[in-house]
């Protein structure tokens, strides 16, 4: 039968231990000590060891009474200059990897209207380049939409089937005949027929 019962358990099932934490306070005891505790010129990480809280929570209630922000460790960035490094060409990965922020940071700052971002799809140079492996409906897709690829069969040249528009097909001469050779090489716009 491998293992404990819970008959030789040392407490019975329905008994539970609990640590209990520090009592809580009253409502507003709390911020009036740490407004004291500050007002003496105590550190909030000192604050929250004597009051035996978080320091969120001791930056929490300096917060509501006002108190001004170190400006030390409330982290800032200049969007601008991320906004001009960005329209220079680099993607948000190098920006993040250049000036130290978060993801999270950009998209807060977008929402923000910090920052504004350019277009998510990559621009359709980046796919026509000899020996870049791209998924042909991907690249098909995208040359349909910038209007550089008719919506056709390039074998058989028909524009509907079934009246619908042969978008993500393959051509009929390709399926049907053999593919090519094995050692032949594929160039990026051939193989979108």
């Amino acid at each position: 039968m491998g293992g404990r019962s819970i008959a030789s358990s040392v407490r019975p099932i329905w008994e539970h231990t609990f640590v209990p934490g520090p009592p809580k306070a009253p409502p507003g005891v709390t911020r009036e000590e740490v407004s004291r505790l500050l007002d003496a010129g105590w550190a909030e990480v000192e604050i929250a060891r004597k009051l035996r809280l978080s320091k969120s929570a001791v930056c929490y209630h300096a917060r509501n009474l006002s108190r001004p922000v170190d400006e030390r460790f409330a982290r800032q960035y200049d969007w601008s200059a991320i906004q001009r490094y960005y329209d220079e060409g680099h993607d948000l990965s190098e920006c993040v990897t250049c000036f130290g922020f978060s993801k999270a940071s950009w998209s807060q700052a977008v929402k923000r209207s910090d920052i504004r971002p350019g277009p998510r799809a990559a621009s359709i140079e980046r796919y026509l380049v000899v020996g870049r492996r791209t998924s042909r409906t991907h690249l098909k897709a995208r040359l349909l939409a910038a209007g550089l690829k008719a919506p056709r069969c390039e074998g058989c040249k028909i524009e509907d089937w079934r009246r619908k528009a042969p978008v993500a097909r393959v051509a009929s001469s390709q399926r049907n005949e053999g593919r090519q050779s094995a050692g032949e090489p594929r160039d990026s716009l051939s193989q979108l027929s």
